[in-house]
């Protein structure tokens, strides 16, 4: 189990907003008008692995950006104070990170997250994400429109290029390398495409 800052103490409650969804649904995007709204006593943070349009901002496809700390581990969090904590590309942490946001909750914190719902690389959604999901005081889910018919809700996002990942670094990356898709044009990695060609 992760240890929480020793010396807090408990006050109010805390909550745990969670916005999920699919790449291109909105997510950080969501994230960012969260922040603004938020005047004083708040910090963003974002994996250091998401290196994608800013080292030192979370920036969404359409270019809305606000300043953010990169961390490698979640409990890097315990060096900083502020009541209000935004976490983009949560489901990038390890799993302790749901135990850890749930009891920072607890002490007062109000934290806000945006993560993936879908790993499809694995064919299954990002464990991190159920579990913050199944305790959230508030849940947000986004969806985008399908790139291949561009007419039903995108649930899924799919690796679209010719070569798969060799290392962490090549999973993280936008329209470049990932598109969004409803159930009838998603086509599962591991499947044959013949088989769930229309």
């Amino acid at each position: 189990m992760t240890k929480i800052i020793s010396n807090m103490e408990k006050s109010t409650v805390g909550s745990l907003t969670v916005i999920t969804g699919c790449m291109f649904a909105g997510k950080t995007t969501e994230l960012i008008n969260r922040y603004h709204q938020v005047k004083e006593d708040v910090i963003a943070f974002k994996p250091v692995i998401d290196n994608r349009y800013s080292q030192s901002e979370i920036v969404s496809y359409k270019g809305k950006k606000i300043m953010a700390t990169r961390i490698k581990n979640f409990t890097e969090i315990n060096n900083y104070s502020q009541s209000n904590i935004f976490i983009d590309e949560v489901h990038f942490f390890q799993e302790d990170i749901v135990f850890y946001l749930n009891q920072l909750a607890k002490v007062g914190k109000k934290i806000t997250v945006a993560g993936l719902s879908w790993d499809n690389f694995q064919e299954k959604p990002f464990s991190v994400m159920v579990n913050l999901l199944a305790t959230a005081d508030f849940i947000i889910k986004l969806v985008a429109k399908c790139v291949v018919c561009r007419k039903r809700t995108a649930l899924y996002q799919q690796w679209k290029l010719d070569w798969l990942p060799q290392q962490a670094e090549d999973y993280v990356g936008g329209a470049e390398k990932y598109g969004s898709y409803c159930r009838l044009c998603y086509v599962p990695l591991n499947s044959s495409k013949k088989l769930f060609m229309r």
